[in-house]
């Protein structure tokens, strides 16, 4: 019976898998990288099916939080989902012992003050120069609580092939083609990161007004 169960769930992480997939190739075309118009949960609920069903999230807790109400973001929903992909799975490798990662998001009415956020023994910064900062905008936080990083992996944590846990898990081109994502669709990133006290890694994303809280996007299939 147990096995029985653990199939059936198996199955539907694979078919989720499969149906998310299916979806976001219909984006791919000529003009794939232009911005399109995807509703920010949507995305945070495939970004949950999708990293459930990978061996990295085993033994570690994943939280994502809805937004409410939600809204509506002007980046190409593709680039998207393989930015959070990619963070998200960069955190749950820091380390293999359990350990907590959020994802968060902050509606902003206001342009943000940037000024204060910059390179620093603590903290990188990506593209923050190219954002349209104008309201309404959206941050999304990717939260761990795992080792945290030094600043001399920090400042390198955006090549290719750089690790960051003791374990030598955190190496690959993930976050070297995020930061490549962030500039085609003109989204900045802020991280900041101290060695024991886990990472933040945090999008700002072009936003449109909030949804009335009467309606609900309908989740596309």
């Amino acid at each position: 019976e147990v096995m029985k169960d653990r199939m059936k769930r198996v199955t539907r992480q694979v078919t989720n898998c499969i149906e998310i997939s299916r979806r976001y190739l219909k984006l791919l075309g000529p003009n794939s990288h232009e911005p399109g118009k995807v509703w920010v949960n949507n995305i945070l609920l495939d970004l949950g099916d999708l990293v459930r069903a990978l061996p990295d999230a085993r033994g570690h807790e994943l939280q994502i939080s809805p937004l409410t109400p939600d809204v509506m973001l002007n980046v190409n929903g593709t680039d998207l989902i393989q930015i959070l992909l990619n963070i998200t799975i960069n955190a749950l490798q820091s380390t293999r012992e359990c350990h907590l990662v959020e994802v968060r998001s902050e509606f902003h009415t206001a342009p943000i003050d940037f000024s204060e956020i910059s390179d620093a023994p603590n903290q990188r910064v990506i593209n923050i120069n190219a954002v349209q900062n104008v309201s309404p905008m959206l941050g999304l936080s990717v939260i761990d609580n795992g080792p945290g990083m030094g600043s001399d992996v920090l400042e390198r944590i955006f090549e290719p092939f750089v690790s960051q846990s003791s374990a030598e898990r955190r190496a690959g081109l993930g976050l070297c083609i995020v930061k490549r994502l962030l500039k085609e669709n003109r989204c900045g990133l802020h991280v900041h990161s101290e060695p024991g006290r886990g990472s933040m890694f945090t999008l700002f994303l072009p936003a449109r007004a909030p949804m009335p809280k009467n309606q609900g996007p309908v989740r596309p299939h």
